[in-house]
């Protein structure tokens, strides 16, 4: 029986992430992605020119087989029920305060530069203040900044 996954964010890790567990085939995987593919996120995400302007969730059944998709925003522990892990690939602490409340099995994903980081829901709820503080995009996979 194949495992129940949501991937929140088909971005810079989260596009990336979502072909690497499609081909081990053990997962039925749910991508939850509002964005859009701009010209800017071609270098660093798993995405062609070809793709410029494609919504992100559905570019991704190009290349991997996503069992669902919604270009609806993950904003409701109730939207995480369900699966058998949940994994934040967004630069979004709203999201991540919401994910790190709940009692599902998660991981939190998170990358700058060349600096990464890997939150998971058997860490210890005393860090959950400093993981979640910040600035909006802290951690960013965003390749403004490098």
């Amino acid at each position: 029986m194949k495992r129940k996954i949501l991937i929140i964010g088909a971005g810079g890790i989260g596009s990336f992430l979502i072909a690497t567990l499609d081909k081990v085939g053990l997962y039925n995987i749910t991508v939850a992605d509002p964005d859009i593919i701009e010209k800017k996120n071609i270098p660093y995400q798993n995405f062609s020119e070809d793709e410029i302007g494609m919504l992100k969730v559905s570019a991704v059944n190009n290349y991997a087989s996503v069992k669902t998709i919604t270009k609806y925003p993950i904003l409701t522990a109730k939207q995480m029920k369900g699966y058998d892990l949940v994994v934040c690939c967004v630069d979004n602490l709203s999201v991540r305060r919401t994910l790190y409340n709940t009692s599902i099995k998660w991981l939190d994903l998170r990358a700058q530069g060349r600096n990464a980081a890997l939150v998971s829901h058997n860490a210890d709820p005393k860090m959950y203040d400093m993981l979640l503080a910040g600035e909006e995009g802290s951690f960013s996979c965003q390749g403004d900044s490098w």
